[in-house]
């Protein structure tokens, strides 16, 4: 048994389900966990429907007696029990809760702990709106509480190398003299001089934090913006990748939450369609709505990037991902705070005007489109791949905008 720290930031305590009024599901778009009681007793089920599926769908992970298994994803991206020929119950566990309790994390949702080597952080998924709301919206929403407590011992990946470099990450994530490019900027030169998943034998947990240490002096403000100044800034490169990504999760927004939206996200993509060779210009054009409309309200409100930045390496465990690299993780945060970006101009150049629900509204749809659809991070990864820009430095172009 070990000791261990629990963190917990505002945003959860604060956190209230929406219930009823809330048409979102999670049973869309994440493989489920399973502690080692529910993925013995749905794979022994006296129903032979939920064995059938769990026998089919159920790996067994044995990460720790937390997360003992995991239920793949069916091929339209439900969760393998989820029956959606039922009118009222959808979730085959829970049909027959005489037999099965529902795995914890559906009870919880969007309740989520992150279990490291030696501590747990609680946090909730943003793809829910209410949640989403609870991370952006309030300046105190990352302030961390912590507990300790006795648990088991955990065989997570996410052990004292990746929690050094994911510190590190979140001091930049928190450094208030910096916008979000050159945030993520320091962030890739950390990500590039550190990665554990390539065999570094120079890497290890006794240099890890000196190593650290001497880079993030080297990473002063003017530094960063030298480097940034640098790089080229190529607007029909940009261009390429947003319309590209742009136009996928512009099809497939999943807007039932917020209905209102449907037209916003229906005009992004015929606007996307309709600007053929005229990207540049574009790019240019929501540089500039960006620069005039979106800048002074980021300079009011400076909390909704810094939360943002910090959520996305605090609770996905940034530099690790379970299915690519570290340094393809900086690719794929990288553009996502892109598209971000300018989808955000996007609602301003249409309407000539931005709040702060509405940020939160289009980064709570665009991380609906992350966990609903399949493709998404292969799919970014090839869109890099295409214009050019999957590699450590050329990367960093998507960071170079128009002042």
């Amino acid at each position: 048994m070990n000791i261990i720290n629990i963190y917990e930031p505002e945003y959860v305590r604060r956190f209230q389900c929406n219930g009823g009024g809330c048409l979102c599901t999670c049973c869309i778009g994440k493989e489920i966990p399973l502690d080692k009681v529910s993925s013995q007793s749905y794979l022994r089920s006296s129903d032979s429907d939920i064995r059938t599926v769990a026998q089919r769908s159920i790996e067994l992970a044995k990460t720790d007696l937390e997360n003992w298994g995991i239920i793949h994803l069916s091929s339209d991206n439900y969760c393998s029990f989820f029956d959606k020929s039922k009118s009222c119950t959808y979730c085959m566990i829970g049909n027959r809760d005489d037999l099965h309790t529902r795995p914890k994390f559906c009870l919880d949702y969007p309740y989520v702990n992150i279990r490291w080597k030696n501590e747990t952080r609680k946090s909730l998924a943003i793809e829910c709106p209410e949640a989403c709301g609870q991370i952006l919206m309030n300046p105190t929403s990352i302030w961390l509480e912590s507990t300790k407590h006795i648990s088991s011992a955990s065989h997570s990946p996410l052990d004292s190398i990746y929690h050094a470099i994911n510190t590190e990450c979140i001091s930049v994530a928190l450094r208030p003299e910096l916008t979000l490019t050159e945030k993520l900027f320091a962030i890739g030169k950390i990500t590039l001089n550190n990665q554990p998943d390539i065999g570094d034998k120079s890497l290890n947990s006794k240099n890890i934090n000196s190593r650290l240490k001497t880079l993030a002096s080297s990473l002063t403000t003017q530094a960063i913006r030298e480097g940034l100044a640098k790089t080229p800034h190529d607007m029909a490169l940009q261009w390429k990748v947003f319309a590209e990504i742009g136009s996928q999760v512009s099809a497939l927004a999943n807007v039932e939450n917020v209905p209102a939206m449907a037209n916003f996200w229906s005009d992004i993509y015929q606007d996307i369609h309709q600007t053929q060779g005229n990207g540049e210009q574009k790019i240019a054009l929501l540089d500039e709505v960006w620069n005039h409309t979106v800048v002074p309200i980021s300079h009011e409100f400076p909390h909704i990037v810094t939360n943002y930045l910090f959520y996305r390496i605090y609770h996905d465990g940034y530099p690790y991902h379970p299915q690519i690299s570290s340094l393809e993780s900086f690719y794929q945060l990288v553009t996502h705070c892109f598209i971000i970006r300018n989808l955000v101009s996007y609602w301003v150049m249409f309407y000539s005007q931005i709040r702060k629900s509405k940020i939160i509204d289009i980064v709570n749809i665009y991380h609906r489109w992350l966990r609903q659809y399949p493709n998404a991070i292969a799919d970014t990864a090839q869109s890099l791949k295409n214009s050019g820009l999957y590699d450590p430095e050329k990367i960093n172009q998507l960071l170079v905008h128009k002042n």
